[in-house]
């Protein structure tokens, strides 16, 4: 029998909605509008802590006129799936996201092609092979013609061109281990940078000076001298801190992995005569504990030592923002921060089947527990979820494998944006049994963002 036009049309359109699922319900996402004035140089601050650096001649228009923007942001996983986004690129490989923002561009404004925007984006440390995306017609990441900057660039690959020609000798460039002398991750939470610069300079002149820190490292770490660096300048000796405080970021290590004297000087002070340290020299250290989370507990009393007191500690500052990456933006849209994962495994596919009542206003995603990553499935049948199979072919999806994620599940009334279920799963992704099935819970009216944070998002 000969397919009449009927038929083949409907084919068609069949065949178009497996590809391509039908829209659905889509978030409010919460921004900021600015007004800037044409003609001047303009900084600008978001909630989130962006930077946005306009000249006098971004906005095409008139000096005494006005231009308006609206910008989003979506800095955390929680906020990537609260807006529905993923970090995949247009050819389906997973990407670890730096950051996204929208910029949406009202009342007729344009931005000059000569003078784009320049955002930055913070964060505590960079990675050099992140690049620019922006959000093509079809939604999906693709590579910006525009250039991602560097800022932090050059001095951190300097410091650490220094650290392996002056100091990986004798400590360990994993920074979470001991060599000849101590592991220096996180390092600089927990000493002043003066403090570094001249310890670094002559460490020895430090312990016959007194110093109390520099004689709680002498008596773990002696008969071992450090060499001194006095040729090094105070530049340098910053950019070696500098390389060792964004590697400890980038690795991952955590503010309580590394301990320092500084953490158990109390116990250190009232063993000191035993150890034949001078205690005159030592009797004002500071106690200061470093939680798993990262917070701090002081000594905020004064026990006796000697006649001397121990003091709270000063706090060493940490969390100033840093912008290790500038966003170019001509026009506006969706951009993200990103780089290739490069994931070298293949695994079955992740399919996703829910228990309780799901509809179109029902989603998955999961989150990678060990970098900034973010994949909304997709529902090629009512109840099931599965990545987007324009992405990959055959039976393996290239996945990280032994990889830790937060699977999320969730339906919406569409009318109010109310989460009217819920469900969270925790799965290490293997080669097979991928295959997954969540209980949708009856909400008691918390909020999604209420949810996500208690299951850790």
């Amino acid at each position: 029998m000969r397919p009449t036009l009927y038929s083949t049309l409907l084919l068609i359109l069949l065949y178009t909605s497996c590809q391509n699922p039908p829209a659905s319900w889509q978030p409010t996402i919460p921004s900021e509008t600015f007004t800037v004035p044409c003609g001047v140089d303009t900084s600008l601050q978001t909630e989130h802590g962006l930077r946005i650096e306009i000249s006098a001649n971004s906005f095409a228009c008139d000096e005494g006129e006005a231009a308006q923007f609206r910008f989003t942001t979506a800095l955390t996983k929680q906020e990537m799936i609260l807006y529905r986004l993923s970090t995949v690129a247009d050819d389906g490989r997973l990407l670890e996201s730096g950051g996204m923002f929208r910029l949406e561009l009202l009342e007729g404004s344009e931005i000059s092609a000569e003078a784009p925007l320049k955002v930055h984006l913070p964060g505590t440390y960079f990675q050099e092979d992140m690049q620019q995306f922006v959000q093509n017609a079809a939604g999906n990441w693709q590579l910006s013609d525009q250039e991602l900057e560097l800022p932090m660039a050059a001095a951190v690959n300097q410091g650490e061109a220094l650290f392996r020609s002056q100091c990986a000798a004798c400590h360990n460039a994993n920074l979470r281990d001991d060599m000849t002398g101590p592991a220096l991750g996180n390092v600089h939470l927990f000493r002043e940078a003066q403090w570094l610069r001249d310890f670094t300079r002559n460490s020895q002149s430090m312990i016959a000076a007194g110093d109390p820190l520099a004689l709680l490292s002498w008596k773990d770490w002696s008969p071992v001298i450090m060499s001194s660096y006095e040729h090094l300048s105070d530049a340098e000796i910053d950019a070696i801190y500098g390389w060792i405080a964004n590697e400890s970021g980038r690795l991952g290590i955590d503010h309580n992995e590394v301990v320092y004297p500084m953490r158990q000087v109390c116990d250190t002070l009232f063993r000191a005569d035993q150890n034949g340290l001078p205690s005159e020299q030592i009797a004002r250290v500071d106690c200061i504990t470093i939680n798993s989370d990262g917070s701090r507990d002081y000594n905020q009393g004064h026990q006796e030592h000697d006649g001397g007191q121990i003091a709270p500690p000063s706090i060493i500052d940490s969390s100033s923002l840093l912008y290790p990456y500038q966003a170019n933006v001509s026009f506006g849209d969706w951009y993200n921060v990103d780089r290739y994962m490069n994931v070298d495994t293949y695994i079955e596919p992740i399919i996703v089947k829910l228990n309780g009542e799901s509809d179109a206003h029902t989603f998955v995603a999961i989150a990678f527990r060990s970098f900034e990553g973010v994949v909304e499935l997709y529902s090629y049948e009512l109840g099931v979820y599965e990545f987007h199979r324009g992405y990959y072919s055959g039976d393996r999806l290239n996945f990280p494998m032994n990889e830790w994620v937060d699977v999320i599940a969730y339906r919406i009334d569409p009318h109010t944006g109310e989460t009217l279920s819920f469900g969270h799963l925790e799965h290490l992704l293997s080669e097979t049994k991928n295959t997954l099935e969540i209980d949708l819970a009856p909400t008691q009216g918390e909020s999604l963002a209420e949810l996500l944070s208690a299951a850790g998002l």
